[in-house]
């Protein structure tokens, strides 16, 4: 699955089109849309399965397996049966029906787990991941159209496909370059270290994204939709103010857990993954702060999308990545994978400013404004970082027991509540006040 897996990601990339977020985006998008988006993303995901089935065997001999033929033939069915959810799901996500389409994810991933466990214990094997995933995408595509209370319409306008293409065009790009940008450094590796390095480093890059997943998660399924929403009732200045809120409560919970579990990866790594994992120590302490950084670049891209942007942010991702590549390239020759980190931190960071001021423009604030929110975090951060420092120095001097791993991780955030309580004590009452309202605010729009 995992062979298989580097080929349908490229494909996935290129099968919404990015229809969905110009559905969300669009304040003036109607049924014509809809349907004309529906049927886009139906062809392309037919096209898509068509062309994987006749691959099948050529795919297969890349890697110099046959059995993969039946599998990837199976599973190029899924491009079709996955194409059909693209639509009702951005109807629901314009309607800010979150509600919905969390019951969506929660009975389709129940019910789809539940029968390839059954199917491994009878001796399917990797049959039952495929069962797996046509089970979850079935589903999500019944209650998908049952909840979002849409049928697609024979009807095609292509006024209304170039209008969609103009916002969902560049965002495909977009995402295109990314996803290619970010498999560098596993060739770098690769080719150039070698394969055991490789397993160590994709295990660090594993754990380190699993914290941004969730944070972006939130991201692109509230703040995006939510942002178009406002924009369409001429809203701007909401936006900037919960724009900054939200940037704060992230920092609020992101900031020590990045920079908190980056310190202590030598205790987190010994303890729980064992000695033979050692290697990965400095590879995954410095991925954390990396994707912290994304993380906190992350938010602008609600910006962009929310306002149409996606041209800009297309010719942004296109030259902002040339010189990751660059840091890439040279750091690994200076200092191998650390090198490579460092050399990818530094281009992070520097790409922050431009990716940032952009977006403010846009919605008409300084990119002061937005490192003003981030002050007292960071700090608090840096506080934690020399305590936990001096614990590991003083106290906790053992990694790989696991009950000096619980004290450093207790040392930690009582350590940035304390400097929190003296930067920005108002802090709390903030995040509090801001995860009630929010939360009402989605059981409400979602009901």
């Amino acid at each position: 699955m995992t062979m298989v897996a580097v080929f349908t990601d490229v494909a996935d990339l290129f099968m919404t089109m990015g229809m969905d977020a110009a559905i969300i985006q669009n304040p003036r998008a109607a049924e014509s849309h809809y349907s004309t988006a529906f049927w886009c993303n139906t062809i392309i995901g037919g096209i898509s399965t068509a062309v994987f089935y006749i691959l099948a065997v050529a795919i297969a001999g890349i890697y110099g397996v046959n059995e993969l033929v039946p599998l990837i033939q199976t599973i190029s069915f899924l491009f079709l049966l996955n194409s059909l959810i693209v639509v009702p799901i951005a109807v629901l996500k314009k309607r800010l029906q979150f509600r919905s389409i969390a019951a969506i994810e929660v009975v389709a991933n129940l019910v789809g787990f539940s029968l390839a466990i059954y199917l491994a214990f009878q001796g399917w094997g990797v049959w039952a991941l495929v069962v797996n995933q046509f089970a979850n995408a079935t589903i999500d595509a019944i209650l998908a159209f049952i909840l979002a209370k849409w049928r697609p319409r024979l009807l095609f306008s292509r006024n209304e496909f170039v209008e969609l293409w103009k916002v969902g065009g560049y965002l495909m790009g977009t995402n295109l370059v990314t996803y290619i940008i970010d498999k560098v450094d596993y060739f770098m590796i690769g080719s150039l270290i070698g394969a055991k390095t490789l397993g160590a480093y994709k295990l660090a890059f594993q754990i380190a994204t699993l914290p941004r997943q969730v944070f972006y998660g939130i991201l692109n399924r509230v703040l995006f939709p939510f942002y178009s929403a406002f924009l369409a009732n001429g809203n701007k200045d909401r936006i900037i103010a919960v724009h900054k809120q939200l940037m704060r409560m992230f920092a609020f919970f992101a900031v020590p857990l990045f920079i908190g579990l980056a310190t202590i990866a030598d205790h987190f790594v010994l303890s729980v993954l064992g000695k033979k994992w050692e290697e990965m120590i400095p590879m995954l302490g410095l991925l954390l702060i990396n994707f912290m950084v994304t993380l906190l670049s992350d938010f602008n891209s609600a910006i962009y999308l929310s306002s149409g942007r996606t041209k800009l942010q297309f010719y942004l991702s296109i030259f902002l990545r040339l010189d990751i590549i660059l840091f890439i390239v040279v750091g690994i020759y200076i200092g191998g994978v650390q090198g490579l980190l460092i050399g990818f931190l530094l281009a992070k960071i520097i790409n922050f400013f431009p990716f940032t001021y952009f977006a403010s423009r846009i919605m008409g604030y300084t990119i002061w404004d937005i490192m003003r929110n981030f002050t007292p975090m960071f700090l608090s951060g840096f506080f934690m970082f020399i305590v936990l420092q001096m614990g590991k120095w003083l106290i906790f001097t053992h990694p790989g027991n696991v009950l000096e791993l619980v004290g450093l991780v207790a040392m930690g955030a009582l350590s940035y509540l304390a400097a929190l309580a003296i930067f920005r004590k108002e802090i709390f009452e903030e995040v509090f006040r801001l995860v009630w309202s929010t939360r009402r605010a989605v059981e409400a729009d979602g009901g």
